[in-house]
């Protein structure tokens, strides 16, 4: 993916009088209630599909790009989410105003069965300023293969582009590495504030991939 971080999109007044929809990110689970989408490669997407779906997206387009239609109706119904409801591994609470959403999503993966990846990651959306991160957590039992351990906690933030379209305006990513003493658990516990006008939708997720003493790599995401 390229690296992207956040250029103004479009002027407040313009985010204001144009944006009806509650900002959110991805559900952790099947979505096959999706009724009114128009592209067949929007619909009864698995979650795993969900979120090879965002990779593609987002390494497709550049900042401040505008989606093509097909994507754009992707991202407006895979990201947004009523903010009352809850996922399998989430939970979800309602802020103050239209521009005011957070969430977090725990998870608990098991790379192979000597390395364990849990924890929790978190999107925040205000008017202005917002954040993301998480406290992830890479613990190796005994028998494990790792000889380094790399964790990212990426986010990606979608807003207004142009008149009408919608895009990339925020990409970074929080990334640590470890490469000795793993009989102790490698954490990563981080929060990253970025500015942006007119965020509507957020994707958040993090990853462990584990390099082993031949060379041979392996990853494995917290939302999948």
């Amino acid at each position: 993916m390229k690296f992207k971080k956040f250029i103004a999109a479009s002027t407040l007044t313009v985010a204001l009088a144009s944006i009806s929809i509650v900002p959110a990110f991805a559900e952790e689970s099947v979505n096959t209630e999706k009724n009114d989408l128009i592209y067949d490669n929007n619909k009864n997407l698995t979650s795993e599909e969900i979120h090879n779906r965002f990779d593609q997206i987002n390494s497709t387009y550049e900042l401040n790009e505008s989606f093509s239609m097909e994507d754009a109706e992707f991202i407006e119904n895979y990201a947004y989410n009523v903010v009352d409801q809850s996922s399998q591994l989430g939970e979800r609470t309602r802020g103050v105003g239209m521009f005011k959403s957070s969430h977090t999503e725990k998870f608990n993966r098991f790379p192979t069965a000597q390395i364990q990846f849990t924890g929790s990651i978190t999107s925040n959306i205000n008017l202005l300023n917002h954040s993301y991160g998480g406290n992830v957590v890479v613990n190796f039992k005994k028998g494990h293969d790792a000889a380094k351990a790399d964790v990212s906690i990426s986010n990606v933030a979608y807003g207004l582009i142009g008149n009408n379209g919608i895009g990339i305006v925020y990409d970074d990513k929080i990334e640590r590495s470890k490469t000795k003493d793993f009989s102790k658990s490698f954490s990563v516990d981080e929060m990253v504030d970025y500015g942006g006008i007119a965020v509507v939708y957020t994707y958040t997720n993090a990853k462990v991939t584990i390099t082993t003493a031949d060379g041979s790599t392996y990853s494995k995401r917290a939302l999948d």
